[in-house]
């Protein structure tokens, strides 16, 4: 077998393939800290799939796009480059293929809103578009200052073929549809008499082992 490919970040490539061939193996650099997100557009004829290390994506239709990030999930396995499959499920034909490199950055935080108390990112009202889970790392925590009387508003919104749940810590209450790449929201008033930090940890969920990003937005009224 030929030995990978080796690809730069943030460049386009072109490949084919076919049921009847191996699949097209590529490589690419990776440093510790960062989420590579391997986008693949396949043409209608043929359905691909997109491998690195143990995760997959497919979806299973001729003609439509997969995605797969990964970042946490490999990080503890020193290693300084990623390889990658892209192969077909069905049919035949071509495809336009990249990886993007960019640091971890859940809530930009610059690193990872990790599960204990310690790395709870404080966050402000607004946009963050950059959170990451996976394999390794299936929740992420934040908090937000609230004053008496003010309702807060969280929106996740997770990459398609990729499903979170929104937690509410205090009440120990969720909120989760059940469906990949489905909206989640979650309103809450604050109740108290002082200023009191509304904490809702994001955790993912079902039973794929594929890493994902998402969306959170926040807004205070």
């Amino acid at each position: 077998m030929a030995s990978p490919y080796r690809v730069e970040p943030g460049t386009k490539y072109s490949g084919t393939v076919g049921e009847s061939d191996n699949g097209d193996a590529y490589t690419v650099r990776y440093n510790s800290g960062d989420v590579a997100c391997i986008k693949v557009t396949p043409s209608s004829g043929v359905d691909v799939v997109v491998m690195c290390a143990e995760f997959m994506a497919n979806d299973g239709v001729k003609g439509e796009g997969e995605n797969l990030c990964v970042g946490s999930d490999i990080d503890r396995r020193d290693i300084t480059r990623i390889d990658i499959m892209i192969g077909a499920v069905s049919g035949a034909g071509n495809y336009d293929f990249e990886v993007n490199m960019t640091p971890r950055n859940d809530g930009n935080s610059n690193g990872d809103a990790g599960a204990g108390d310690e790395n709870v990112v404080k966050l402000e009202a607004g946009t963050y578009s950059d959170g990451h889970l996976g394999y390794g790392d299936q929740s992420d925590n934040y908090k937000i200052s609230l004053e008496p009387g003010q309702i807060v508003t969280v929106k996740t919104i997770p990459a398609s073929g990729f499903d979170v749940r929104l937690w509410e810590w205090e009440s120990d209450s969720e909120c989760n549809s059940g469906v990949k790449g489905e909206e989640e929201t979650i309103v809450s008033e604050s109740e108290r008499d002082a200023t009191e930090l509304y904490r809702f940890p994001v955790n993912m969920v079902g039973d794929s082992r594929d890493p994902g990003m998402y969306t959170l937005k926040i807004s205070v009224e």
